[in-house]
């Protein structure tokens, strides 16, 4: 980042301010809304280089200097790439922070969320559901058991299958890169967790519940970005994902008498099923 800026700060003297205004933030940005609050912030702070800090002229300048890459038909180019348009043009929307600069800006990701990383510890959740099966059944293998492996696997062809639709999208690649990541970790989740046989309800509501709120968090990124309102299929498809895991975390709930409603505490449910049709569910289990 010192480099870029004694290269250019006497042609641009508020370039460490953009920096500042650019940090911990998405490496994507739109020409309207993401930088609609860096041109106000510029324009208060350099009052004599208002004329600067028009849309298309802080773009320009910004990938001129190689600092933000250009989005069109879902590739991104630098102005420095051979056979690139030196200029921005008034129909690019979508623009992209190089990735020399994104660990230095602390702006490491599109949807500004961390990736899903797993929580299960294969030893000790084992031994834990091992026990508890021999504890209740003895030595033989547990019927509760095969139903969550097998609610599991479901559940993994689910993301799998969402993961499959990701791919037909028009986002861009970056972009799409960054969700196939977190779906694949979550099909691995779900994959392990099938394996290590648990038996204990709460144990399988709580690996889906952390499932659940991250791609909830992740649906809710994408929507806050404007991505989803350009793909009604894709928000269909994250919300059938969602319900799924609702559906599941519901009736082992009911089965077990245990309420889950903290589980599922980061906001209102997805689900267009009601809270009372769900209560009317477990009374009927």
């Amino acid at each position: 980042m010192n480099d870029l800026q004694n290269e250019w700060n006497v042609n641009y003297p508020f370039l460490a301010d953009v920096f500042v205004l650019l940090a911990n933030s998405s490496y994507l940005l739109n020409r309207e809304a993401s930088l609609e609050q860096v041109k106000r912030d510029l324009a208060a702070r350099y009052p004599s280089l208002g004329h600067v800090f028009s849309t298309d002229t802080l773009l320009s300048i910004l990938y001129s200097i190689g600092l933000l890459g250009v989005i069109r038909n879902g590739k991104t180019a630098y102005v420095y790439a051979q056979n690139t348009e030196r200029q921005v043009k008034a129909q690019d929307r979508e623009f992209v922070l190089h990735p020399c600069f994104r660990n230095a800006l602390q702006s490491t990701s599109a949807i500004k969320l961390a990736p899903f990383e797993s929580e299960l510890d294969p030893d000790s959740r084992a031994l834990v559901s091992r026990f508890a099966r021999e504890a209740r059944h003895g030595i033989q293998e547990s019927t509760m058991a095969a139903r969550f492996a097998r609610a599991f696997m479901y559940l993994a062809q689910t993301v799998v299958r969402l993961r499959l639709r990701l791919e037909k999208t028009s986002l861009p690649d970056e972009l799409r890169a960054e969700l196939a990541t977190n779906l694949i970790a979550m099909r691995n989740e779900l994959t392990q967790a099938a394996d290590l046989e648990f038996d204990d309800p709460l144990l399988v509501q709580n690996v889906v519940a952390r499932l659940h709120r991250h791609l909830r968090q992740l649906t809710g990124r994408l929507g806050e970005g404007g991505w989803l309102a350009q793909d009604k299929d894709l928000l269909y498809s994250f919300e059938e994902a969602i319900e799924e895991m609702e559906r599941f975390i519901y009736r082992v709930s009911c089965a077990n008498s245990v309420e889950v409603r903290s589980l599922l505490a980061l906001g209102a449910p997805l689900s267009r099923t009601s809270d009372h049709g769900r209560q009317r569910v477990c009374r009927r289990q």
